[in-house]
């Protein structure tokens, strides 16, 4: 046992044992390095499972269950939170070990990261998706709209367009958000400059003169909103609709 656990620790995926119940009883040394979770926070009541993402989770528990009634195999994708917050697509495969007279005994996993690989088929497929709109209409307001609710919830939990305009303004053009309460607030921004863009050096005004994307993680955002937007409703319905979230900001030119 002592050599499978030190090649387990060896190699780069996400390795875990579970008994017959499927309560898992052990991680090699990936998982601790990945996640940040302590041995108590992954063991003690099931802790473990703070660590995948919620939407998925609901998809891994009863895939668990089933394979611990029926001792079958499965495999499964679906992410995980990293030490820094970010969640990353894994792909875990698990079989039953078996004794002779096939009952199982043991449960063994891995989770490999298939994060760079997912990303691209999720680029490509809202790239697809994109052109069908474009190509479905002119009406550059619609194609902006339906771009930001294409980015739910594959990218995001919520999505902003903004533009420059010839007087240098910088105005929401469309938004959305996973919950439709949000959405209707975030609606009222729609077609106004809610942005002091004049005393700008954070955020999104910073991004279109640099035409870089960057990434604000919570406090930075929070900063933001602080600094740019002047309106204290219009602050509030910011941090309403991005609370607990970091923000990318993308830069793009349309004529």
């Amino acid at each position: 046992e002592r050599i499978m656990r030190m090649l387990a620790d060896a190699i780069p995926q996400i390795v875990c044992t579970a008994g017959p119940t499927g309560a898992i009883d052990y991680f090699n040394r990936r998982w601790f390095e990945f996640t940040g979770f302590t041995e108590r926070q992954s063991f003690r009541n099931g802790g473990w499972r703070d660590a995948i993402h919620p939407d998925d989770r609901l998809l891994l528990e009863p895939r668990m269950r089933e394979a611990v009634e029926n001792g079958e195999d499965f495999s499964l994708e679906f992410r995980v939170r990293s030490r820094t917050g970010e969640y990353r697509w894994f792909l875990a495969r698990a079989v039953g070990l078996r004794d002779h007279a096939g009952r199982v005994v043991r449960f063994f996993s891995t989770a490999t990261d298939i994060d760079e690989q997912k990303r691209i088929e999720e680029r490509e497929s809202f790239l697809s998706r994109v052109s069908d709109e474009l190509a479905s209409t002119l009406d550059v307001r619609a194609i902006l709209q339906k771009i930001t609710e294409l980015c739910i919830p594959t990218f995001c939990d919520w999505c902003q367009v903004q533009s420059l305009s010839a007087g240098d303004e910088l105005v929401v053009e469309a938004v959305s958000h996973a919950d439709p309460v949000l959405r209707e607030r975030l609606e009222t921004l729609v077609g106004r400059c809610v942005v002091d863009v004049a005393k700008i050096s954070l955020g999104s005004p910073q991004v279109l003169r640099g035409a870089h994307s960057q990434v604000l993680d919570h406090a930075t955002t929070l900063r933001a909103v602080a600094e740019n937007v002047p309106d204290p409703q219009d602050r509030a319905t910011y941090e309403a609709a991005g609370d607990r979230k970091s923000t990318r900001l993308n830069s793009s030119h349309i004529t």
